[in-house]
């Protein structure tokens, strides 16, 4: 699944991604997505969780699954 985010709003529920289609999905909490450091310093397993977690909220699917379906 791609979806295209057209649109980020902050507001009180949490952030909210507008994508191309018209459908909206907030996620909240969204702070624990952010990189407190340069991506460079990061290394590649945390920054692969980070965006797992994210996926994970987005979707609503289990990090198992989308574990399961990276490459």
């Amino acid at each position: 699944m791609i979806s295209i985010v057209s649109k980020v709003e902050d507001t009180d529920h949490g952030l909210k991604l507008t994508l191309e289609n018209g459908n909206n999905i907030c996620v909240n909490n969204y702070s624990h997505y952010l990189l407190s450091e340069c991506a460079s310093r990061c290394d590649k397993d945390r920054l692969k969780n980070i965006y797992i977690r994210l996926v994970s909220e987005i979707t609503q699917m289990s990090e198992e699954t989308i574990k399961s379906q990276m490459l």
